[in-house]
């Protein structure tokens, strides 16, 4: 099922406007994604240095919808969305909590291989990784939420 996770926009995550800019979104959906991978027991750390696998982006799409301002929190949810021998798909939606509804600000695509570090060639998915990913796909059901940045008592 999804990983949720909520995150406060902080003031380096903002331009001069005061609205999240693309690379720190990008940034922010990453954060989300590795821990979404260690929830579902997969420790990047331990795939890159242990067991020489590495999980490059190699593809990757965004919508952005609704600007995400300083000091907004924002509920991230993470998926996976297909499975295949050796890629993966990552869907990250990323939406402001409101009264009654969300309000969708952006959606990602992240499109992930499985790299041998070593060769720097295409592998197929170990049973560990697929297992890991396998837990994160599935509908709109949430397993687990988290909290990339404690919420202020008093916002």
């Amino acid at each position: 099922m999804p990983y949720t996770c909520t995150r406060r926009i902080l003031l380096n995550d903002v331009d001069a406007a005061g609205v999240v800019f693309f690379a720190r979104l990008v940034a922010i959906a990453h954060e989300a994604y590795e821990l979404a991978l260690a929830d579902a027991g997969l420790s990047l750390a331990k795939l890159i240095h242990d067991r020489g696998h590495l999980l490059p982006l190699v593809h990757s799409e965004s919508d952005f919808k609704h600007p995400l301002r300083h000091g907004e929190d924002v509920h991230i949810t993470v998926r996976c969305a297909r499975i295949g021998s050796s890629s993966y798909t990552i869907a990250i939606d990323l939406a402001i909590p409101g009264k009654g509804q969300s309000v969708l600000a952006a959606s990602m695509k992240q499109i992930h291989a499985c790299v041998d570090r070593d060769l720097g060639e295409s592998v197929p998915l170990p049973p560990e990784i697929r297992s890991g990913l396998e837990k994160l796909s599935g509908g709109p059901e949430v397993r687990k939420s988290g909290s990339l940045v404690e919420p202020e008592a008093n916002p």
